[in-house]
């Protein structure tokens, strides 16, 4: 019917209807390319309000390969569906928690070789910001030892976890290449941190100035020597990303601790 293989590749790519085209095209040699795996991994912010303390949550492998390393949720996507609706249902299926679609985005594709000793797997990571407002309590499935809320502490340049127990977990201990997903979504944080700190999300509407501060200073140790009253002069009242609320009568809203004076409560304005 064709004279060579650039006659039949021309006719069914400028005269072919489309049907035919994508039929031809299943015989040519796109079935010798390699193909990846797709995942996803899910890397979800909170916030322990009575303690002060950002956190992460993770879970702990039960199964080869990595078994036993604490590893973000994730796993394969679907065909039927594109990588945020698989790090939502992934999230939901391995810890329980049904993440909303407006609170979760995409930090970067991670597709260095043999990252997954099994296969060839390239995964799209997301972050979430969980708002107190979502449930926290989470619930390991099939696939993990144990699902948790870790603490991120700084102390000076380094970054680590710390468990329930006080254990205290270094990022290189995360299974495949998760201490690049955590460091990248960390630096991009910290990058726009007096531009748009969306991470504050992860405490609401409403929050006091040491619990925003007690946020920054988990990313930059320019806010390590700054108390409350320092903080809201060099930064709250100078930038335009957050708000002072007001109550009855434009009266200063405050929030009572329990402990010492009532809180004066700020909101982020956001830029989206």
């Amino acid at each position: 019917m064709f004279n060579s293989k650039a006659e039949e590749r021309r006719y069914y790519e400028e005269e072919a209807s489309e049907a035919a085209y994508l039929a031809w095209y299943q015989t040519q040699e796109v079935q010798s390319y390699a193909r990846p795996s797709l995942t996803i991994d899910n890397i979800i912010f909170s916030f322990d309000r009575e303690r002060e303390r950002l956190q992460i949550l993770l879970i702990q492998r039960m199964k080869n390969p990595e078994r036993g390393k604490y590893a973000f949720p994730g796993g394969f996507v679907n065909p039927n569906e594109d990588a945020k609706q698989a790090a939502i249902r992934e999230t939901k299926e391995e810890v329980g928690i049904l993440v909303a679609d407006t609170n979760i985005w995409q930090v970067g594709l991670f597709s260095k070789p043999k990252r997954d000793p099994r296969t060839w797997v390239v995964s799209v990571a997301h972050v979430t910001y969980l708002p107190p407002s979502d449930p926290k309590k989470v619930q390991a499935g099939d696939d993990a030892k144990s699902a948790e809320w870790l603490d991120i502490v700084r102390e000076g340049a380094t970054l680590y976890l710390v468990d329930a127990s006080g254990t205290k977990i270094g990022l290189d201990a995360l299974a495949f290449d998760h201490q690049e997903m955590f460091m990248t979504s960390y630096n991009r944080i910290k990058q726009y941190l007096e531009i748009e700190p969306d991470i504050v999300q992860v405490l609401g509407e409403e929050f006091t100035i040491n619990e925003v501060l007690a946020i920054f200073k988990i990313f930059d140790d320019r806010f390590d020597k700054m108390d409350n009253s320092n903080f809201k002069k060099t930064f709250i009242q100078r930038h335009k990303i957050f708000q002072i609320i007001s109550g009855v009568d434009f009266k200063p809203k405050l929030r009572s601790t329990g402990v010492g004076r009532p809180k004066l409560l700020i909101r982020y304005l956001k830029k989206y």
